[in-house]
């Protein structure tokens, strides 16, 4: 009968893993779901609603996208930069290809003097396709 109570003491003394490595998993989890929240861009961007709009032929062309946020924030090509910067990317794409497709979203509620401003850039450097992203009137 001794022999029967040690088993069940030993087996009380000896800790189990198993919760805390599923507690670690589940803050594992956690934390990556809600860090891909705060990945998300800062620079939201209201387009502008038109009556004319088209979807752009999806092919194999040269193109460059540049993001104007409300706030003036700049994005070319997923990199936020500086006017300075921009004026420099886009000089060189644009002498590189003069026929590349420049696309701008801009928020609709954002000051024209930097749209126009960026729209002279280019085309002060060459370019000359130049498309301003709307959506569809529903």
């Amino acid at each position: 009968m001794d022999n029967l109570f040690e088993k069940k003491k030993k087996n009380i003394s000896e800790l189990s893993l198993i919760p805390l490595i599923n507690v670690i998993f589940l803050l594992l989890i956690f934390f990556l779901v809600a860090g891909t929240y705060s990945a998300v861009d800062k620079n939201i961007i209201d387009i502008p609603d038109a009556e004319t709009s088209f979807e752009m032929e999806k092919g194999n062309f040269s193109k460059i996208q540049i993001m104007l946020s409300k706030k003036g924030a700049i994005t070319f090509n997923d990199r936020e930069v500086t006017i300075k910067m921009l004026e420099k990317d886009i000089e060189f794409y644009v002498k590189k290809n003069p026929k590349i497709n420049v696309i701008i979203k801009a928020d609709q509620n954002l000051e024209a003097s930097l749209l126009i401003n960026i729209m002279k850039m280019i085309a002060k450097f060459g370019g000359s396709n130049i498309s301003i992203a709307t959506e569809a009137l529903k």
